[in-house]
């Protein structure tokens, strides 16, 4: 049976549970864990697909396994518009863009 990423967070802060204020370095470390996990989730494989909006304004966030580094790249017809697209081997769509507060 595979762990729920509930059951991953609680074994990776339990790490945290020496620390001075071990409930608080517990909740904050599964909180970072959780976060990660999710985000991670939403990388897509340019094995698997690519983005299909042609629209040249569109902007998507790579990452570069060679390189173990992720950057922003826009999105043209013909492909990734970039010096070296071969690096890619994963992307994302940006995040919404915050709403200012009145």
């Amino acid at each position: 049976m595979s762990k729920t990423p509930e059951e991953m967070a609680e074994e990776y802060s339990f790490n945290y549970m020496l620390l001075d204020d071990p409930k608080y370095a517990m909740s904050i470390t599964k909180k970072a864990f959780l976060a990660g996990y999710k985000a991670a989730q939403q990388w897509i494989s340019v094995k698997d697909r690519l983005p299909t909006k042609l629209d040249i304004t569109d902007i998507v966030l790579v990452w570069r396994e060679s390189w173990k580094d992720y950057d922003t790249v826009r999105w043209q017809p013909y492909g990734f518009d970039d010096v070296n697209p071969e690096t890619i081997t994963h992307w994302m769509p940006l995040p919404a863009a915050p709403k200012e507060e009145k």
